[in-house]
């Protein structure tokens, strides 16, 4: 319920993990839920009416977490708000003529017969793959749901085999505390930080995440232990 009506952005793979969790555990409870996660879906959505972005990018994460919510699906988006026109052919017609651009060449003495060598532009170097952090990559595992970290990608593993994949950013490490900084398809940029790491590395907790426009944090304070 906190997560459905919060202000704030929806991180969508806690959502899935915690909806996942309570419909594992208590599924009759999960069902008489139903309805009334439902109005507070369509409460939150009028409230972002006037933003379509958010509008939408909110009813993307609770339809893909919360598939089996009767009534959840027919909900639909809303239509951006229209581009302002382009200018009129009139007003192009008016607007000042380009300079023309003379183009230099390069031409050899009289007689000497050579030819002018262009040196190619030269190409931006390829983007560098994020720093790994060895303190935090492997797999983890927690009460119903796991994490798996590679140098570029990281996984949110919910059993049944089900597992979501993000793209990683970069790592940053500040103390004992690690922020990642990774992709969400629908939510954007986002940032989950990790710390508490136990002096033989074998655990940790997730502490909190955000998106990566957002001043306000949502705490997990999830602990986790490598897998065996």
């Amino acid at each position: 319920d906190a997560l459905l009506s919060s202000p704030e952005a929806i991180d969508r793979a806690a959502l899935s993990s915690a909806a996942e969790m309570y419909r594992t555990a208590a599924p009759e409870s999960y069902r008489s839920r139903s309805a009334a996660w439902l109005a507070t879906i369509k409460r939150r959505l009028a409230d972002l009416a006037s933003d379509p972005a958010a509008h939408n990018a909110y009813l993307t994460t609770v339809q893909g977490a919360l598939a089996d919510v009767p009534g959840l699906k027919s909900l639909r988006p809303v239509e951006p708000k229209p581009v302002l026109p382009t200018p009129s052919a009139q007003v192009a017609e008016n607007a000042p003529a380009p300079t023309p651009t003379s183009t230099a060449s390069t031409s050899s003495p009289a007689g000497a017969g050579s030819t002018a060598v262009v040196t190619p532009a030269a190409q931006p170097p390829a983007a560098a793959a994020p720093a790994a952090e060895p303190d935090l990559l492997g797999k983890w595992c927690g009460e119903g749901l796991g994490l798996a970290f590679a140098a570029d990608e990281y996984s949110f593993e919910l059993g049944g085999g089900r597992s979501i994949t993000y793209p990683v950013v970069r790592y940053q490490r500040a103390g004992n505390v690690i922020a990642m900084s990774w992709t969400d398809k629908n939510l954007g940029a986002m940032v989950t930080e990790f710390g508490e790491f136990s002096t033989d590395g074998q655990s940790m907790v997730q502490i909190r995440g955000k998106t990566a426009a957002s001043a306000q944090w949502q705490n997990y304070n999830r602990r986790f232990r490598r897998c065996k």
